[in-house]
């Protein structure tokens, strides 16, 4: 049972290339099929069971959570690669994906410096834009006969982004306000000393 939560993140991992191979038109799944959202919808389920799971076996681990971030991150990738060359993709799209990735790679080297350790954390609003990120192709694929393929897309996006850089900035302000390595705090909001 030690080896699941781990498992569960490789298999994220590997789900993510089934998914870009895909793309890629190397195997039989089109972006937004059914064979698509299948793979797709195991990968979100993974990623929300394998820390309970962790938690619940008293297996948490450095390893297993930097893995299950490492997984996330290339899941998400690997879907935005999917998405991008269909779907309308303005410049305020890569500006919100860069501001994030700015703020995150800064909360690491600070982290890094601070403690010579990758601090990832795994607050409230990183799981909220985990789940929102993820419900963006649903969200495609549900609306867009109501509002159209990019609007839907730009909608689900909008919402994912607003929190992703809330989180972002979220992890560099715990990060700098931290005096010791405490990879538990929620949220800037509960930490409880200064």
């Amino acid at each position: 049972m030690k080896y699941v939560p781990n498992t569960l993140s490789f298999a994220r991992i590997g789900g993510a290339a089934i998914l870009l191979l895909g793309a890629l038109t190397i195997l039989p799944i089109p972006p937004l099929s059914f064979s698509f959202f299948v793979i797709y919808i195991f990968c979100v389920i993974t990623d929300l069971i394998d820390g309970p799971i962790a938690r619940k076996t008293n297996t948490v681990s450095g390893f297993g959570s930097a893995l299950d971030s490492i997984a996330d991150v290339i899941l998400i990738f690997t879907v935005l690669g999917i998405l991008i060359p269909i779907l309308n993709f303005q410049m305020w799209k890569f500006v919100c994906i860069v501001l994030v990735i700015i703020v995150r790679v800064v909360a690491i080297i600070i982290g890094f410096r601070k403690f010579t350790t990758i601090m990832l954390l795994h607050t409230y609003s990183s799981k909220l834009t985990s789940l929102l990120l993820a419900a963006v192709p649903i969200f495609i694929v549900f609306f867009e006969n109501f509002f159209g393929r990019d609007t839907a897309f730009g909608i689900s996006f909008g919402i994912a982004a607003a929190v992703a850089i809330f989180s972002a900035f979220d992890e560099l302000v715990i990060v700098i306000r931290s005096k010791e390595l405490k990879r538990d705090v929620v949220s800037m909001f509960h930490m409880k000393e200064i």
